[in-house]
This record gives C-alpha cells, sequence and structure tokens, in this order.
C-alpha cells in the first residue's frame, strides 16, 4: 500500500477512535497513555468551545450530564465541520434532534437564543447606517440591518436559569438580538404585532406604510390614521437602535 494511502488510513482511524473510542479502537503502534492525551484535549476542546458559546445551558447540567451530553454531539452525525466557529451552529442542530430531556425540555430552544448572540456578533455583512428622514419610513422601504435577528420561542428562554426552568409550553416569546453601530449587542423581546412587522420588513417588498397596515389593520379599532401613527412610533424607535439602517425606494 502507497505511503500516502497508509497515511490517511491511520488519520481516519485516528479520528474515528478520538471520536468515539468506545466503537473504534485505537490505531495500532500507538501507546495508550499517549492517546488518551490526545482524547482529553479533544474533548476538553469542543466541551470549552460549547460551554463559552452556551453558558446558561451549560449551567443546567451536572458534570457528568455535560460530558454526556459533549460525547453524544461530538459522536453524532451533526458534528462534521472542521472550522471551531461553525461547532456551535452544529450543536444547535444537534440538539433539535436530541431525545427530549424531560427536566429540561426546553434545551434546542434554549441553545438557539444563546446562538443568536454568537451568530450577530460574528455577522460579516457591512450595513449602510445612513440618515433617514422620518417621512420616508412610510414612503419608503425601511432597512432592517442585517446584524438583526429576531426569533419567536414556545419558552421565555429569555428568563430561563438555574433558579427557573419551566417544563412546559408558555405563552410564545418573541426574542429579538442586534448588533448597533458600535458593536455593541443588544436583546429584547417584542411583543406579537412588533415582532410580525420586523419579519415583514424583513423581506423588503412594502414600504413603511404598506408593512404597518398589513399587520395591524387586521382586527384592530384603531382608525387608520391611529394605525399609521403607532406603526411609524415603531419605526422610528428601530432606526434610533440601529435596526433600522435605511430606506430603499
Amino acid at each position: 500500500m502507497p505511503n500516502n494511502q497508509k497515511s490517511k488510513d491511520l488519520q481516519k482511524a485516528f479520528a474515528a477512535h478520538i471520536r468515539n473510542p468506545d466503537r473504534y479502537p485505537k490505531p495500532k503502534g500507538i501507546n495508550d497513555q499517549r492517546m488518551q492525551v490526545y482524547r482529553d484535549l479533544f474533548f476538553n476542546n469542543i466541551s470549552n468551545l460549547i460551554k463559552q458559546t452556551f453558558p446558561i445551558l451549560a449551567s443546567l447540567h451536572h458534570a457528568d450530564e455535560w460530558s454526556q451530553l459533549i460525547r453524544s454531539f461530538y459522536q453524532s452525525e451533526h458534528n462534521k465541520t472542521p472550522y471551531f466557529t461553525e461547532i456551535s451552529a452544529e450543536f444547535v442542530q444537534f440538539l433539535k434532534t436530541y431525545p427530549e430531556d424531560k427536566k429540561r425540555p426546553f434545551m434546542a430552544e434554549l441553545a438557539h437564543y444563546e446562538w443568536l448572540e454568537l451568530s450577530v456578533e460574528k455577522n460579516q455583512k457591512q450595513p449602510v447606517f445612513s440618515d433617514i428622514e422620518p417621512s420616508k419610513l412610510l414612503s419608503q422601504r425601511p432597512v432592517i440591518s442585517p446584524w438583526v435577528n429576531a426569533h419567536s420561542y414556545h419558552y421565555p428562554v429569555h428568563q430561563i436559569g438555574v433558579d427557573y426552568q419551566p417544563r412546559t409550553y408558555q405563552e410564545d416569546s418573541h426574542l429579538m438580538v442586534w448588533r448597533d453601530r458600535h458593536d455593541a449587542v443588544h436583546f429584547a423581546q417584542l411583543n406579537t404585532g412588533s415582532y410580525a412587522l420586523l419579519k415583514q420588513l424583513q423581506q423588503g417588498d412594502k414600504t413603511g406604510h404598506e408593512a404597518i397596515l398589513s399587520i395591524f389593520n387586521q382586527d384592530s379599532a384603531l382608525t387608520e390614521d391611529k394605525i399609521i401613527e403607532f406603526g411609524q412610533q415603531q419605526l422610528l424607535k428601530w432606526v434610533q437602535q440601529d435596526i433600522i439602517t435605511e430606506t430603499s425606494i
């Protein structure tokens, strides 16, 4: 067998054993004590990375529970990326298919919420921050910053911690994470109408006037003028928060 193929086979066997030593034997010719160093190093690197990204989730687990969760993750098909920066996103996907923890049925949603902060911090797109005339927020299409991410959750994940761990679905929580022009990250809870308006504007196909009416004109006892006034106030607030960065025709 050519040396290149031998080297590739050794690398595959080495990686397989480190990921799942119970299933794959260590490669021949490697001292077990030395192999243990690699096994521990790999596990600790993955565990520490996940802890840094998901500190609240990690705090809810005892050490042995956390170790089992991390081992299940890196032995699964979800953990395939060679890039450390993408491991956190794969962990979120892994938890969506992980058997439900009856003590912590919110795990997947909590992990996604904690991951939102990282996704906003690492977003490489560059928004254009412009001076916006208030009237154009209605006549043109408000542009939502690419540094804004919002999601709706069944559990109040923004309140979960060691002292509060709900086991049943609650009223949906609409949460937003965004980064401003100074790179500071912010968090906010939105009501149902504001969340729907934000999602509508992110589609980029309606003027502010059209978007406001499409969301708030349903089942509303307010006049159209009052609806527009209310909606414009929300848009102005988002401009001040660097959530809306410009308008387009």
